[in-house]
């Protein structure tokens, strides 16, 4: 792998939504987010400001992820496992995002009574989603959401090393962002975008090489 360096914050930790009793499939599926999210701490950088990184071991579909693009915090869980409640009791987050944002998450309503006892009533960390791509059209599959404290303004240099290279079919961005998606890394090349939600990427459909958000 190139070394690339992080721009606006420094390289962050190896973290993975490893839980105790899991099948070996379930064990060397995690293995390779962890070496995803360890690719993730080379290639996130502020838009338009970092060098292009390369690919890596890559989490499949049945992966939700989460970034937390000021901290670097990071989690993937399984396909059917609450990622906001996970990301609660795990990292000590707490993700604000409208329902159906994040498929297969609690409804508002319910999301902070179920984070306040996951975690023993310690106190979350608020962090609001600004942009989910997904694996389907529709805003369906596996997705990965980035989240901020505040702004927009950020993106990934390449989806490779998330591994969600060519892969994205739809988009939703939240709290006044927009979000484009380009056919090349480093922001280059065909694009769709900059737009608040994308049901559909048409030509772009499991195309895209990088993700920004503004």
């Amino acid at each position: 792998m190139d070394n690339h360096t992080a721009t606006r914050f420094g390289p962050f930790g190896h973290v993975t939504g490893a839980r105790g009793g899991d099948s070996p499939r379930s064990a060397g599926r995690r293995a390779q987010a962890g070496l995803a999210v360890v690719a993730l701490a080379l290639a996130v950088a502020y838009a338009g400001a970092a060098s292009p990184a390369s690919a890596a071991s890559l989490p499949n579909a049945d992966y939700s992820c989460w970034a937390d693009l000021g901290t670097g915090a990071s989690l993937c869980v399984d396909r059917g496992v609450d990622l906001v409640a996970a990301v609660a009791r795990e990292r000590g987050v707490l993700l604000k995002a409208p329902d159906g944002a994040i498929p297969g998450s609690l409804p508002e309503s319910a999301r902070q009574a179920s984070a306040g006892a996951g975690t023993g009533g310690t106190a979350l960390v608020a962090s609001t989603v600004i942009s989910v791509i997904y694996d389907n059209s529709g805003y369906g599959g596996g997705s990965y959401a980035l989240s901020i404290s505040s702004g927009c303004g950020w993106g990934f240099t390449s989806l490779g090393s998330l591994g969600w290279n060519d892969r994205a079919s739809s988009y939703r961005s939240y709290n006044g962002c927009t979000t484009a998606l380009f056919a090349n890394e480093n922001y280059t090349g065909s694009s769709t975008g900059y737009a608040t939600n994308a049901s559909g990427l048409g030509g772009m459909n499991d195309q895209a090489s990088s993700w920004s958000v503004h």
